[in-house]
């Protein structure tokens, strides 16, 4: 019988730092066009009582179509990620459980990607 040899891979501290980088300067710019282009604003409502005093409310709103625009963009980039990570983790299945711990951070990533379907509904 021919032993098998396990498998291996090889990620370096800069390959995977890159994308780090890249997810973080492209959320950054997202967030710095949406901020510029059409930010959030704060609204505020007051239901006054029997007693004259206001109890208010508010929600944060995006003023004209191109928020809800960027907020979906948001939540594709996110997925885009998710799903990015999910490949990496199917790439390391086959590596010794005492090297890797991609079964967890796969899980992570299907928990993070249910966030993202079901927050906004």
């Amino acid at each position: 019988f021919a032993s098998k040899q396990p498998a291996s891979a090889r990620i370096s501290t800069a390959s995977y730092m890159k994308w780090v980088a890249v997810a973080v300067a492209t959320e950054v710019v997202l967030c710095l066009i949406w901020t510029v282009v059409d930010p959030l604003s704060w609204e505020r409502t007051c239901a006054i009582d029997s007693n004259g005093f206001c109890r208010s409310s508010g929600k944060c709103r995006v003023r004209s179509p191109g928020g809800l625009s960027m907020g979906l963009l948001m939540v594709s980039l996110h997925l885009v990620f998710q799903l990015h990570m999910l490949y990496e983790c199917y790439q390391v299945r086959n590596l010794p459980a005492e090297f890797s711990g991609h079964r967890w951070i796969a899980a992570c990533c299907i928990s993070g990607i249910e966030v993202l379907i079901i927050a906004p509904l």
